[in-house]
């Protein structure tokens, strides 16, 4: 069975750096899948750091010590308030704290903080209420082999024989992207990685 509506919660891919603060689970997989179904990901610059991250630990220092930023707000090309309009979903029925709003601004686009859960899930669910009458018919044409490609490719994934742990290339590419794709990058840091991923 199909749904006509999918609602994509998948959170930052924040763990893809050595030192983070994002859950375990933000692995940047719901990325992945988008890119993989063709849909554009929009936003990738931004990630969640903090500059009060414990470096390492991956853990913060309580907001009680650091104090709070307060009183600025970015503005557009415009004048305007920085995702004040929101995004238009590409995809119809697709939505998601994926997608690149946050409540918080550019600090935590794609996050997954509580308040943009609540706030951008009650929107999803709403519009999907709004824009769905009961018993209204689901997709009607799917292919018959929906599915089996990704299950194909993860199996092809798990059997593969290579001499490199997957710790390893996941430890190696934290650190890379830890010292040359992070908050302060310049076109320079970012092709010196380019070699290594496309390997």
């Amino acid at each position: 069975m199909f749904a006509k509506d999918t609602v994509l919660a998948i959170g930052d891919y924040g763990r893809a750096y050595f030192s983070a603060t994002s859950a375990h689970t933000s692995t940047g997989d719901g990325n992945a899948m988008v890119a993989r179904a063709g849909l554009p990901n929009q936003d990738m610059e931004f990630v969640q750091f903090h500059p009060s991250g414990i470096y390492g630990a991956g853990v913060l220092i309580t907001e009680g010590a650091r104090g709070e930023r307060g009183g600025g707000y970015l503005l557009n090309a415009n004048g305007e308030r920085f995702m004040e309009r929101g995004e238009e979903a590409i995809v119809p029925g697709l939505y998601g704290e994926a997608a690149c709003v946050s409540v918080h601004g550019t600090n935590r686009l794609g996050a997954n903080s509580l308040l943009d859960m609540v706030v951008f899930g009650r929107a999803c669910a709403l519009h999907i209420a709004e824009n769905n009458e009961q018993n209204m018919p689901l997709h009607t044409k799917i292919r018959e082999d929906i599915g089996y490609k990704p299950i194909a490719d993860m199996e092809n994934i798990r059997k593969l024989d290579g001499d490199m742990l997957t710790a390893s290339l996941r430890l190696e590419t934290q650190k890379a992207m830890q010292n040359d794709v992070a908050v302060f990058r310049t076109e320079k840091s970012l092709l010196k990685e380019c070699p290594a991923y496309s390997k």
